[in-house]
């Protein structure tokens, strides 16, 4: 219902509602919600519902075509399972913002060339910032055993200065 207040009121034509997520900074869907104003007749909510699951659903078909069926050689196989995993209607309408990012995420993970997969990131950050650290933490994971026991460490670490770092 939320979403559905914001599509409304771009909409009906107040943009200043494309800065209401993430402290402006969460375009994204914003965005989304004004092309679909442009070019489709007004939405109801479970049509609204439909667009968000048909858009996701199919950035996340050209991906898979993208990276496993044109010819190139995919080195982490494992972002197969993850996006089978993640394919569910219920993230792709009720954790809009968040699917969108981790959607635009996979293309930056398999992407080559750091300013193509940054590109990619601020694009996912856009949707939703913790598309950031998600990356960041991708990125340590990938150096292989150093970066598993980094991110293991920092876990405990953040375990332990949790309470700490929330008063601050």
């Amino acid at each position: 219902v939320g979403y559905y207040d914001v599509y409304q009121a771009i909409a009906d034509g107040d943009l200043s509602y494309i800065t209401h997520f993430g402290a402006g900074i969460e375009v994204g869907l914003a965005l989304l919600f004004y092309i679909f104003s442009l070019l489709l007749p007004p939405l109801s909510i479970n049509c609204l519902m439909f667009c968000l699951a048909f858009v996701s659903s199919f950035l996340l078909l050209i991906w898979i075509e993208k990276t496993f069926y044109a010819g190139h050689r995919m080195r982490h196989t494992a972002l197969i399972g993850t996006c089978i995993l993640m394919l569910n209607l219920y993230f792709s309408t009720q954790l809009v913002r968040q699917f969108f990012s981790f959607l635009i995420l996979l293309y930056a993970f398999s992407a080559t060339g750091r300013v193509k997969q940054w590109t990619f990131v601020v694009l996912a950050a856009m949707f939703h910032v913790t598309a950031i650290p998600y990356y960041l933490l991708f990125s340590i994971i990938r150096k292989g055993r150093i970066g598993w026991m980094f991110v293991i460490l920092l876990a405990f670490v953040l375990r332990y200065a949790f309470s700490y770092l929330v008063e601050l």
